[in-house]
C-alpha cells in the first residue's frame, strides 16, 4: 500500500488511523488492477469495454430523447449505474460521463427540477470522475495507482456540476432552508 495525502497526490511515510487528510491506496503490480488488485487485466479490458458501451449508450440517450424531468432523473440514475465502479472506467470513458452529467444537471436546471436527491447520481458520477482523474487505474503502467496532476479542463468540469448542482439545490430551497 501506499500513503497518499489527499490534499497534493503526494506519497506520504506515515499516516495515522484518525489523520483525514492521506489515503492508503493499493499499488498494484504485474497485470492486476481493482481496489485491493482483485482484477486481472483481461477482466479488466472486458468490464471496461462493456462499460465504454454503456456509456456510449448513455451519451446517445441523453442526444436523441426528449428532455423532461423524468428524463434528466433516468439519466442520473443511469449514470450512477453506469460510472460507480472507477476502476471499470476509462480515462476517456471518465470525461464523456463528466460530459454527460453536465448536461443532465444543466437540464434539470432549465427545467426547474424540484427534487435534487433525483439528481444525486450526477454527483457520484462526478465523484468517480473525480476518481479516475486522481489515480492511474490501469494496470501495466509503473506508477500504478499513484495521484497524477489533474487535468484543468476536466477538473472545470467537475466544479461546474459541483456548482450546478448547488445551485439546483438552492432553487428548490424556500427562505429560511
Amino acid at each position: 500500500c501506499l500513503l497518499i495525502s489527499r490534499v497534493s497526490g503526494a506519497e506520504l511515510r506515515q499516516c495515522g488511523l484518525s489523520d483525514t487528510g492521506c489515503d492508503a491506496v493499493c499499488s498494484c503490480t504485474g497485470d492486476y488492477s481493482g481496489a485491493a488488485c482483485e482484477i486481472n487485466l483481461a477482466t479488466l479490458k472486458a468490464r471496461r469495454q462493456l462499460r465504454s458501451n454503456l456509456v456510449a449508450c448513455l451519451q446517445n440517450l441523453t442526444l436523441l430523447e426528449d428532455t423532461s424531468e423524468q428524463s434528466v432523473a433516468s439519466w442520473s440514475a443511469s449514470l450512477y449505474s453506469v460510472a460507480g465502479n472507477p476502476y471499470e472506467l476509462s480515462y476517456s470513458d471518465a470525461l464523456t460521463v463528466l460530459a454527460i452529467a453536465n448536461k443532465t444537471i444543466t437540464d434539470a436546471q432549465q427545467l426547474n427540477v424540484r427534487s435534487s436527491l433525483a439528481m444525486i447520481g450526477v454527483l457520484q458520477a462526478t465523484d468517480t470522475v473525480f476518481s479516475v482523474q486522481k489515480y492511474n487505474y490501469i494496470p501495466s503502467i509503473s506508477e500504478t495507482n499513484v495521484s497524477r496532476a489533474y487535468a484543468n479542463n476536466s477538473a472545470g468540469g467537475i466544479v461546474q456540476v459541483v456548482g450546478a448542482f448547488a445551485s439546483l439545490l438552492s432553487q428548490s430551497m424556500t427562505v429560511g432552508e
